[in-house]
């Protein structure tokens, strides 16, 4: 129809959108009429989100690299960054996750969440696989051994988690699986 939509000679405004790895922000950007799409909302977008996320990625790895953990060492609201070297299962290159962390007497405490997806995240699988791993702290790097906490653990360090990130609450409420708290402990110097 010329014109526009609807014949009414306007064309519509072209929608704006505020990519969000996390939910921290949906608020204050729905407030402002932003929305604000999630991790799960862009892979929705088949090849194009997935390749989004690798490129963001890629640069927090280089950026935090770079800067010693100084960029990309922490989210909102002081959420610490580890960065995860595990070896892929199928693969066996090297795969670098950035993820947030609690520690734990002198060890390690990440969540396997992969934003409440109901399949576990592919460095989880990959230490299932491999537990010895290597994580970078900072301008530290240690090498560590994974192991999934059992229930009893688990239900001590879930609080801890969710009091450093509440979305974790979120995410083990959208998915049917449970979501593994996993312990990372250096090796012995």
């Amino acid at each position: 129809m010329p014109g526009g939509v609807g014949g009414a000679g306007v064309s519509p405004a072209p929608t704006r959108f505020k990519l969000s790895i996390h939910r921290l922000p949906t608020g204050l950007a729905r407030r402002r009429g932003v929305p604000v799409m999630g991790l799960a909302a862009v892979y929705r977008w088949g090849g194009v989100g997935r390749f989004l996320v690798s490129a963001f990625v890629k640069v927090h790895v280089a950026l935090y690299r770079a800067s010693r953990g100084r960029l990309g060492g922490r989210l909102r609201k002081g959420a610490p960054v580890l960065l995860l070297m595990t070896t892929g299962r199928k693969t066996g290159k090297r795969r670098t996750t950035p993820l947030l962390y609690a520690e734990d007497g002198g060890r390690y405490v990440v969540v396997a969440s992969a934003g409440g997806a109901p399949a576990h995240p592919a460095w989880y699988l990959n230490l299932r696989s491999n537990p010895a791993a290597t994580i970078q702290v900072g301008g530290r790097e240690l090498a560590v051994t994974a192991e999934t906490a059992g229930p009893e653990e688990r239900a001590r360090l879930w609080p801890r988690v969710t009091q450093m990130w509440p979305q974790y609450d979120d995410y083990q409420a959208k998915t049917r699986r449970e979501i593994p708290v996993v312990i990372l402990t250096p090796a012995a110097a």
